[in-house]
């Protein structure tokens, strides 16, 4: 409602850039786009519609005391919050201060110039390294991933440029996770990626902040229930891969059977109504009728110990 400056201030030079430089065609575009908007702005809160597009068109900038000088470009200047509320008559005002939410906040930490440099370096070496070694499972996305947020913090990339790429590979890390279930690895990747890209798209001009914000939300509980799955999948997997063999000759290892042919180093035991050949995992042997218990296997031999030997593995 009221724009105040502070005299020693500077306010204008509005002139849109691009980092790799504007062609003539691109250049008048944009700047006929942002003195369309600026005047349109100047216009609905009464302000000198003249030196806004100047502060476009010309790059002009002015000092607090020359924009009030100007006319309908400031409604004042102050040296304090203090001397506003003196000058527009506010006794007791409440103050009300903006704060960045957390997720502006953990933004604004990654473009940290230290940071985005660091973001960098350790995404070239990923990925050279996953070039040099092939494992570009691990090496080679992380390599990609921080690459990426160093390029958008040093603004090569836009938001939601960054933003479109994450839920790229979101995607691509789901699909993964399907067809090649394993411990979850992808699963994880893809969920980060997908909430990552979600908060780095920026709100179009034209739709509602409401709409915005709801339809936000509804993808993020989606993105949950996603995440919840599949982490009961890689809990399947993990108490899978730990339990017992049900197939095969691994289902053998931890069954007691009973030596036929003195094992020393190799013999027979009986199993199931089958002889196998046998070796001690120690270097005593083991007499006829003795029972042991099978550790483990390799080919069709089955490597034993005494069953009440408690110290061998």
């Amino acid at each position: 409602d009221y724009a105040f400056v502070h005299p020693t201030a500077s306010i204008g030079a509005c002139e849109p850039q691009d980092l790799f430089g504007f062609s003539s065609e691109e250049e008048n575009k944009a700047i006929e786009a942002m003195v369309s908007w600026i005047k349109g702005l100047a216009q609905r809160k009464g302000r000198n519609l003249e030196v806004a597009e100047s502060f476009v068109r010309n790059n002009l900038t002015l000092t607090g005391k020359e924009a009030k000088e100007r006319g309908e470009v400031i409604d004042g200047t102050a040296e304090s919050l203090e001397d506003i509320f003196l000058k527009l008559n506010i006794v007791s005002p409440q103050i009300i201060k903006v704060q960045p939410s957390l997720i502006e906040k953990f933004f604004n930490l990654l473009s940290h110039p230290y940071l985005v440099s660091l973001f960098l370096t350790l995404g070239g070496l990923g990925l050279v390294f996953a070039f040099r070694t092939g494992d570009f499972e691990i090496s080679g996305i992380l390599g990609l991933v921080l690459l990426l947020i160093g390029l958008w913090g040093i603004g090569i990339i836009s938001f939601s440029v960054l933003g479109i790429v994450f839920l790229i590979l979101g995607l691509v890390f789901l699909f993964l996770e399907m067809i090649e279930p394993g411990f979850g690895v992808f699963g994880i990747l893809g969920i980060f990626a997908l909430v990552f890209g979600i908060f780095t798209f920026e709100n179009e001009p034209l739709l509602s902040p409401g709409l915005f914000d709801a339809v936000t939300m509804f993808v993020l509980g989606v993105i949950v229930a996603m995440a919840i799955l599949f982490g009961i999948i890689t809990r399947g997997v993990i108490i899978s891969i730990k339990q017992k063999p049900k197939t095969g000759i691994e289902s053998l290892i931890g069954l007691e059977a009973e030596v036929i042919k003195k094992i020393d180093p190799l013999g027979q035991v009986f199993l199931r109504g089958e002889i196998w050949q046998a070796k001690s995992i120690t270097s005593q042997p083991i007499l006829e009728k003795t029972k042991v218990i099978i550790v483990k296997t390799k080919g069709n031999t089955l490597f034993v110990k005494l069953k009440n030997d408690n110290n061998s593995i």
